[in-house]
């Protein structure tokens, strides 16, 4: 995301569309990359203030939940 938006100029919103739902599109899996009843439910949560942030803040550590296939997976090292 961040070279997407530093070298060719994407907004925050372009190039988190570009890593989810466009990224899903572009594999022929139209079963991910958006948040709505019926698809898989692969999630990540952060926090975070705006999507850029995502790309701003390299090597943070804001993710703070991790759903795979809808279940919960744990963040702690094991």
């Amino acid at each position: 995301m961040a070279l997407a938006s530093r070298l060719f100029g994407l907004t925050p919103a372009e190039c988190l569309a570009g890593t989810t739902r466009e990224a899903a599109h572009a594999l022929g899996l139209d079963d991910r990359g958006i948040i709505s009843a019926g698809m898989r439910a692969d999630l990540a949560v952060w926090r975070i203030d705006h999507p850029r942030d995502l790309s701003y803040w390299l090597g943070r550590d804001a993710l703070t939940h991790l759903f795979i296939e809808g279940r919960s997976v744990s963040l702690t090292a094991a």
